[in-house]
């Protein structure tokens, strides 16, 4: 575990262990490291992320304390940066004259007419009232599943096989269904670094070779090749 870890060492967040606060605020591990780097790349650093970390600890239990999981967490997320960056509190939003002001993010929106489920008791009355502007952002009043179109996965497979290649699963079918954008850009990466780019051992995908080194791996169909970074005496000079 600690070799991998330090081959993967210039990737990492910058948080080196756990912290007891997680009982506090209750963000999940994966979104705390994710939203560290999202609030650096804000700007938001030192004391700004205390103030965020305080605004998902308000924010969740303004929500009803609610089972945080992607994508319900991110809901939370969303909400924390967007008062902290406009200097409100969970207390603004409450504020019968400042809360009916404020655009609330889609994802919240969202959350609350019930595009990720309801809670089994609700959200709070107050917090629904606000986001969904006193009932003129509509409910929805079933389970959000039941209102998608069926889909006819071997005629969609079909079409994707048409634009990427026989080698399309089912399983990379039903990905597509639920993350086209994700599953295009995995696709276009593939086609432009090419398949045998996820064979490539850790070292060289990451840091790459030095003239004169040499790796091996396995490719497809079990086969194991040797290759040899060796560039003419030019190139090997401006390296």
């Amino acid at each position: 575990w600690a070799a991998v870890r330090e081959l993967y060492s210039p990737f990492e967040s910058g948080m080196k262990s756990g912290s007891a606060r997680v009982f506090e605020h209750q963000i999940p591990g994966g979104q705390y490291s994710n939203l560290l780097v999202q609030c650096q790349a804000m700007g938001l650093q030192g004391a700004q992320w205390e103030q965020v970390l305080n605004a998902y600890r308000d924010v969740n239990q303004l929500l009803g304390d609610i089972i945080k999981v992607t994508p319900s967490s991110k809901c939370v997320g969303d909400l924390a940066l967007y008062l902290v960056t406009r200097g409100l509190t969970t207390a603004d939003l409450l504020d019968e004259q400042k809360g009916t002001k404020v655009d609330f993010p889609e994802s919240v929106v969202g959350l609350l007419r019930g595009e990720l489920g309801f809670p089994h008791r609700g959200f709070p009355a107050e917090v629904e009232r606000l986001v969904l502007k006193g009932g003129a952002i509509s409910k929805l009043t079933v389970r959000p599943g039941l209102g998608l179109a069926a889909v006819d996965l071997q005629a969609y497979r079909a079409a994707l096989m048409a634009q990427w290649g026989p080698t399309v699963s089912e399983e990379q079918a039903m990905s597509s269904l639920m993350y086209p954008k994700v599953f295009s850009d995995f696709m276009g990466r593939q086609r432009l670094k090419g398949p045998l780019l996820p064979q490539l051992p850790t070292l060289v995908y990451l840091y790459g070779l030095q003239p004169g080194q040499q790796f091996t791996m396995t490719v497809p169909r079990g086969s194991i090749s040797h290759l040899l970074l060796n560039p003419p005496a030019s190139l090997a000079a401006s390296l």
